[in-house]
């Protein structure tokens, strides 16, 4: 994706990044394949929707990977959010992670990964996702949010949500096709069904189809 297409603050921060960061082989552009630890710039299905936003991968199907939302706002982070610097990252500039803005992209939606995190640091991660107050973690956090009206950060996070539900809609919402059966066709001519019907076993399975019975009864009556 050309760096016009990036947020003008990504845009600006990449050549650097590009020149300070430790392992060349973690840029790549429109990656076809991340690992949890990645991280990457995701956009939404339609660019004009949302901005793009950097992407921490914490999981990874087939087709479509789960992560939480970053950036370099580490003036955002709340006392569950993890503030990762340059080594920790592999970047060039410290980034906030989000750790309860998360959800599931398609691998196609990530323009460029840009560095990755340790499995250490990706366990503290996903430990701070379920918990506020997770044993073990010993990363930089930010600061607890105070009541709504009073802390200043609640329009810039509300902001957020509305990106990440933005970037995650069209997989969280067609995910599930990935595991639905693809029926052949052909099993919906008589025949087939006739000669499934006398397969061993079918007539148990026949019997208690969802299917209206006067099939069910025709079904039978092949098999047999």
């Amino acid at each position: 994706m050309p760096d016009a297409e990036l947020p003008i603050w990504l845009s600006d921060l990449l050549p650097a990044a590009r020149d300070d960061a430790r392992d060349p082989s973690l840029q790549e552009d429109e990656p076809a394949e991340v690992l949890p630890g990645d991280i990457c710039v995701v956009r939404p299905v339609a660019p004009h929707l949302a901005p793009a936003r950097l992407f921490v991968v914490s999981d990874v199907g087939t087709g479509w990977c789960e992560g939480m939302l970053a950036g370099i706002e580490t003036e955002l982070a709340t006392e569950v959010d993890v503030v990762l610097d340059t080594a920790s990252a592999d970047l060039g500039y410290e980034i906030a992670v989000h750790t309860r803005f998360s959800g599931p992209v398609w691998i196609t939606q990530l323009t460029r990964r840009v560095g990755a995190i340790d499995e250490h640091v990706l366990d503290q991660l996903l430990a701070l996702a379920w918990n506020d107050e997770p044993d073990g973690v010993d990363l930089a956090r930010g600061i607890p949010l105070q009541p709504a009206g009073v802390d200043p950060r609640y329009v810039a996070l509300e902001r957020m949500s509305a990106e990440l539900d933005q970037l995650t809609a069209d997989c969280r919402s067609r995910r599930a096709e990935l595991a639905a059966p693809v029926l052949d066709p052909a099993i919906a001519q008589p025949d087939v069904l006739r000669a499934m019907a006398s397969e061993p076993f079918s007539r148990l399975v026949i019997a208690g189809a969802d299917a209206p019975q006067a099939l069910v009864d025709e079904l039978l009556a092949s098999g047999s």
